[in-house]
């Protein structure tokens, strides 16, 4: 955001960017302290007590629906998704805004100006439509974990052997994978919405390969020069 919506300043200072990681990791461990209190090993089955998991053990019902509203809802989901949406919004009108270079703009050639800004155009919306695949995927993939979760803390009990308790227990690690495989989207939205990042990765792609190629060459010609040897 910073890159694009200032592009000529140098960025933030060294100073700056180490306090601003101190204050992420420390404010993360106090989001997180309350786990280490009331997450605790319990057994599965009561007869059975050397299986044991890990789970939430809260000392009232209020205290865990208020921490998944506060922390887990509010501050793991929501927060993320109106920031994330706010700053694409911003940069969105600042590409949106963005104007021809005065030399191309004051061409003589008016075909040639029209062709300019149709292409201008067309990248504006590619680049709407890559920020709106970013939040909405952002928001789809960690939409089923935090609604089971709501389901669990907010709904009235249910039987595991039930249909329902079946369903969440088999969907539960699904919606995490599905959550957690958000991570790896964006670099694969940038692969299909824009061509300078496509070719860049091709071209590392095939800078690895030949020095891979190469590297396995220089290593051949070693052992058999040391073979003859």
């Amino acid at each position: 955001f910073y890159g694009i919506y200032y592009p000529f300043n140098n960025g933030f200072s060294v100073c700056v960017r180490r306090t601003t990681i101190f204050f992420i990791w420390f404010i993360s461990f106090i989001v997180a302290l309350p786990w280490i209190v009331y997450f605790d090993l319990v057994p599965i089955w009561e007869d059975v007590d050397d299986i044991k998991v890990c789970v939430e053990v809260w000392p009232n019902e209020k205290a865990s629906q208020t921490y998944f509203l506060a922390v887990n809802l509010g501050l793991q989901y929501l927060l993320p998704l109106s920031i994330i949406v706010f700053f694409y919004i911003l940069l969105f009108i600042k590409i949106w805004r963005r104007k021809m270079p005065k030399i191309v703009r004051q061409s003589s050639d008016d075909t040639l100006n029209d062709w300019n800004t149709r292409i201008v155009e067309k990248s504006k919306i590619k680049v709407l439509k890559m920020l709106i695949a970013i939040v909405s995927l952002f928001a789809l993939s960690w939409l089923p974990l935090y609604a089971i979760f709501a389901r669990v803390k907010f709904g009235p009990p249910f039987d595991e052997s039930s249909f329902e308790g079946e369903f969440l227990i088999k969907i539960t690690p699904l919606a995490q994978w599905l959550g957690a495989s958000n991570s790896c989207v964006n670099p694969i939205l940038y692969f299909f919405f824009n061509a300078k990042f496509r070719a860049y990765f091709k071209k590392a792609i095939r800078k690895n390969i030949f020095c891979f190629n190469d590297s396995v060459k220089s290593k051949k010609v070693k052992c058999s020069n040391e073979t003859q040897v």
